[in-house]
């Protein structure tokens, strides 16, 4: 039981930090910024996505082959809207929750039942940490003004 909830931790928090990492961009394309931040390499932050998802849900290699293509589609949907700056905050949030959305509405029909049920937890800890995340950034720009 111990080890279920663990990974289930595990699966949530691996989820949040591959989908919800910020993408940061140079300097020299924002002039606003001072300092442009250290940017991880796509492709890494995903094969890390993938490989702890596919732990955690104990994927066959056949489940591993089916998601990976829809895991990417999301990441890139996902980093498109979010270097969209014609979008207000709330059209984007509104966006990669659609995007979220439809990715476990593919992935769902791949795993078991016991697979879904955890990924229906994982998904659902990761909301709950960016809506925690999202309000802690809302204070901060309300404080700031």
């Amino acid at each position: 039981m111990k080890f279920k909830k663990a990974l289930i931790a595990s699966l949530a928090v691996i989820s949040t930090l591959a989908i919800a990492i910020p993408f940061s961009v140079s300097a020299a394309d924002n002039p606003d910024k001072t300092e442009a931040k250290p940017e991880r390499p796509r492709v890494a932050q995903l094969q890390e996505q993938l490989k702890r998802v596919a732990t955690e849900l104990n994927l066959t290699d056949e489940q591993k082959a089916k998601i990976r293509p829809i895991v990417e589609e999301e990441f890139k949907k996902i980093r498109d809207v979010r270097q969209d700056q014609n979008l207000s905050r709330q059209e984007r949030l509104a966006r990669n929750r659609e995007i979220r959305k439809e990715t476990s509405e593919k992935i769902k029909p791949i795993l078991t039942a016991e697979q879904t049920e955890k990924w229906e937890k994982i998904r659902a800890n990761a909301v709950r940490r960016r809506e925690n995340a999202g309000n802690e950034e809302k204070k901060k720009d309300d404080n700031a003004k």
